[in-house]
């Protein structure tokens, strides 16, 4: 990820995790998929992110409930910042 540093992708997180506590379907916490489409970004970029992020502590898994394409409802895994990073 090279020219981008951690805190600018902390910043992109916070703000589209922020954005999403705006929808009361999504718990606070955001999918993989969902900050795909959020972000602008590659799958693969926003699970590394999210590893990372995780790693240091940032981040929490938590499980959600999202509308599948056949209208059955899924516990999804999904991710919200922790508190220290919040603030």
């Amino acid at each position: 990820m090279a020219g981008i540093t951690e805190a600018e992708l902390l910043q992109a997180l916070q703000d589209a995790l922020r954005r999403a506590l705006e929808n009361p379907d999504a718990d606070g916490a955001l999918t993989v998929h969902e900050l795909e489409d959020a972000l602008g970004w590659d799958v693969s970029k926003v699970r590394k992110t999210l590893r990372a992020l995780k790693n240091d502590g940032h981040l929490k898994c938590v499980k959600v409930r999202r509308l599948a394409i056949d209208d059955s409802t899924r516990v999804v895994p999904a991710y919200r910042l922790t508190g220290e990073t919040e603030a």
